[in-house]
């Protein structure tokens, strides 16, 4: 019994910003990456702060688009933003005790945490001052204001601080990390969406009155030009910093996940991965700023600019009608654009049919040879998830190789309903088949993360034959009356957000099941060194190998959600019915939204084929963890618990 409890340490309850690696032995293997780290992001941050600082002070000889108050604001946030991140850095970076310093806990946590509700807040009020500018509005007009806005940001201020300083007084509330974590994604998603809808709204409105005014009178033809630069080039910024935006958000849901899923609090994440991911987020955090500070100090002559623009839209509101058919994506100029694609464009399509295509043909071969098979689920949800994969595959390839994208390319015209259905399907197949090979790997893992009524194949059929009554319903109804288009957004919606569940949902076990393998191992091996080969080697690698292929399906399949909300702002705001889409863009956001589509298609079926000697090791490693746990229940628990209950055992 003593050498049991000295070998099980009880892991340290204090609450931390981010958990670290070892610390003596991380900064040996980075070496001078480290000092570069800590120290070229503090100074960077440092200068953020000195740029802000200078621009309120010198507020009286401006020259941003910005009202002086708004402008105060957004410097005064970006001050705040890069004082504390760089304070943080250069004094004990993540808890480090890198110069000797050992800052209070309420203060380590408040100077990490306070940083995102300035980044937020800044954004939000860049916004604000974009759609001012522009005349846009994008919302009713008690949200569209500074007092509503106002009123948010102090929400967000208070969420933090009690959060922050809760958890450093008692380590049991670390849950309010959690909630806050999570406002902050939730709002930064959601601004992040509307500066991307207003700023795709203003580019797409220039667009529409450069064409009106030029139709008019030829003579405007330079003047307009001027303007289009000038008003474009602050949609653009704009759309920028929405994607860093976004960026941010899923590198901090990353955060949440690895601080209370992927990170155990005995084992210390490998020094490497940890850098980088520290890296990415403080550069994607020095990136948005950096944007943010570079819109607000934009001169008026942009302001000018926009204005003549949307003065000129709201005066020239009758433009040529166009067809207003339903299209799954709207397409460019074909006869221009083969010209200027060339050979890409039949790369283009023929290529993804023929992709499409095979991954049908291995689904159908799966199907037909199940009861050889060799997959590690379940033969119905074998059989489900390949049936699935093979609707996907099929769909996709009639459609890229009839009639690709309504291009008439092979002289095909489809009809309207079926060029929808054959485009919009797809969807429902990949994420049911997401979602059932997600089902098949907690039965085989043992592990449950939700409530047994819905994790089980009852629930998550009703939830799939929903979603596919929603794209037959959205599809066919869009085909028949275009005026119910709208239809198509509660579709792509209800993809997306479904999507990104699955996605969180499977990262999440997927790190669960990676912690628990290496916390396990550890409590056998210091029970019984005996056993120790068996679980260096099969046990491990095959469970760490599944748990792998999961988090990398997720990731594509938030790739996937993400791609669709971008295509869903194009289709209702960003390609106007007038103007065509460019050729390229179009063509390389089609190329990668069918790439990302094969991926994660390609994971699934290689998922379900994982061999029954894959299975086998799994569920030893499951009973292990059973008899570890010393748990009749086979479900996953705290650290703590499982070393408790793995002396008890002994």
């Amino acid at each position: 019994m003593s050498y049991t409890s000295k070998s099980v340490q009880q892991p340290t309850t204090a609450a931390v910003a981010e958990p670290g690696p070892d610390w003596p032995i991380a900064k040996k293997i980075w070496g001078l990456a480290w000092e570069l780290h800590w120290v070229g992001f503090g100074i960077l941050f440092g200068l953020v702060a000195v740029h802000s600082f200078v621009a309120i002070v010198m507020v009286n000889h401006r020259r941003g688009f910005a009202r002086k108050p708004l402008f105060v604001a957004i410097n005064v946030m970006l001050l705040v933003l890069g004082l504390t991140r760089s304070v943080y850095l250069l004094l004990d970076p993540y808890e480090s005790r890198e110069n000797g310093v050992q800052d209070p806990q309420w203060m380590t946590l408040l100077l990490f945490g306070i940083a995102f509700p300035c980044l937020t807040s800044s954004f939000c009020l860049i916004h604000l001052t974009f759609l001012e500018v522009t005349k846009l509005k994008v919302g009713p007009n008690k949200l569209q204001n500074v007092k509503f806005i106002s009123v948010v940001i102090v929400i967000h201020f208070i969420i933090v601080l009690v959060a922050e300083t809760s958890a450093s007084m008692k380590p049991e509330l670390d849950p309010l990390l959690i909630v806050c974590q999570s406002f902050f994604i939730l709002w930064g998603l959601l601004l992040s969406g509307s500066f991307i809808y207003s700023g795709c709204k203003v580019i797409r409105r220039v667009e529409n009155v450069h064409e009106q005014l030029n139709s008019i009178e030829k003579n405007e033809r330079l003047r307009n030009k001027k303007v289009k630069s000038g008003t474009t080039k602050v949609a653009k910024i704009t759309i920028g910093t929405s994607i860093l935006g976004i960026a941010v958000c899923a590198l901090n849901f990353y955060s949440l996940v690895g601080v209370y899923g992927l990170y155990s609090k005995v084992v210390h994440p490998s020094p490497w991965p940890w850098l980088a991911f520290q890296s990415g987020f403080r550069l994607v955090e020095l990136a948005m700023a950096g944007t943010i500070a570079y819109s607000v100090m934009q001169r008026e002559g942009g302001n000018k600019k926009d204005n003549a623009v949307m003065s000129n839209s709201t005066v020239t509101n009758n433009p040529r009608k166009l067809p207003t058919e339903a299209l799954p994506e709207p397409g460019p100029d074909w006869p221009v654009a083969r010209e200027i694609w060339g050979q890409a464009w039949e790369l283009h399509w023929i290529g993804f049919g023929i992709l499409f295509g095979l991954l049908a043909i291995h689904a159908f071969i799966a199907v037909a040879f199940a009861n050889r098979r060799k997959g590690f689920g379940s033969k119905p949800l074998f059989l489900a998830i390949n049936l699935l994969l093979f609707g996907l595959g099929s769909t996709r390839s009639a459609y890229l190789l009839l009639d690709p994208y309504e291009s008439r390319q092979n002289g095909i015209e489809d009809p309207k309903w079926l060029t929808l259905l054959l485009f919009g399907v797809a969807y429902p197949c990949l994420t049911s088949a997401f979602s059932l090979i997600h089902l098949a790997f907690l039965e085989v893992t043992k592990m449950q993360i939700v409530p047994n009524k819905l994790q089980n194949v009852k629930f998550l059929s009703a939830v799939i034959v929903l979603h596919f009554i929603i794209v037959f319903t959205a599809e066919t109804s869009a085909s028949i009356k275009p005026e119910l288009d709208p239809l198509l957004i509660v579709c792509q919606s209800f993809f997306i957000i479904w999507g990104l569940f699955l996605s969180g949902s499977f990262i999440y076990s997927g790190c669960r099941v990676m912690n628990s393998v290496e916390n396990v191992q550890r409590q056998l091996i210091a029970m019984e060194r005996s056993v120790r080969p068996s679980l260096n080697t099969t046990s491990k690698a095959s469970t760490t190998k599944v748990a792998k292929i999961t988090l990398g399906t997720s990731f594509l399949g938030l790739a996937v959600c993400g791609l669709q909300f971008y295509s869903m702002l194009g289709v209702y705001s960003m390609y106007s019915k007038v103007v065509h889409p460019s050729p390229w863009p179009w063509l390389a956001f089609q190329s990668s939204f069918r790439l990302v589509e094969l991926a994660m298609a390609g994971t699934i079926a290689y998922s379900a084929m994982q061999t029954e000697r894959g299975k086998t090791r799994i569920n030893n490693w499951a009973e292990r963890r059973v008899i570890s746990t010393a748990m009749t229940k086979p479900s996953l628990v705290p650290v703590e618990l499982a070393a408790t209950n793995a002396v008890a055992a002994v």
